[in-house]
């Protein structure tokens, strides 16, 4: 039964798909127009829809990622001074030695998603006929992007080892 309906649906669809590109071609017939493509400005709009949307993306993914290693950093800060004022200086260090190890690995692989996202926007703009304008824009964001996790990684790296 399921498999009639799936069937149906399918013909019905084919059938208006049909008739619309029936009705386009008459049209155009009539009109003298000639389909070539999409247009220019079409294709620029969607470039720069496509844009936006990674820009959003690659923007939100970088702050989430700063911001998981700012969390990191302030608890392991706070760990490790608690254990320096216990007198706990050999844990204090390994517990040191995790934290960067934990930051080190969660930008690392921030950065490869934010690399595999800017590649991904890169091949979408680019089938949708961007600009180098375009495409120079999202290269300088994704290297924002990954600049600002680098820092946070930096800012993280610094703090906890301002502590010894």
């Amino acid at each position: 039964m399921k498999m009639f309906k799936t069937s149906a649906l399918s013909v019905l669809v084919l059938a208006a798909m049909s008739l619309g590109t029936f009705q386009t071609q008459q049209a155009m017939a009539q009109t003298g127009v000639t389909p070539v493509g999409i247009a220019p400005d079409i294709r620029h709009n969607l470039a720069e829809r496509i844009l936006q949307r990674c820009a959003h993306r690659i923007k939100r993914l970088a702050v989430a990622c700063a911001d998981s290693n700012a969390a990191i950093s302030n608890r392991c800060v706070n760990v490790i001074r608690m254990l320096l004022a216990n007198g706990q200086d050999v844990l204090a260090r390994r517990v040191a030695r995790f934290c960067l190890q934990l930051v080190n690995s969660r930008t690392d692989r921030c950065i490869r998603a934010i690399q595999t996202l800017c590649r991904r926007c890169h091949l979408a703009m680019a089938a949708a006929g961007a600009t180098q304008a375009q495409l120079l824009d999202l290269r300088m964001l994704c290297a924002r992007a990954i600049d600002h996790v680098e820092a946070s990684r930096q800012n993280c790296i610094d703090d906890i080892r301002s502590l010894f």
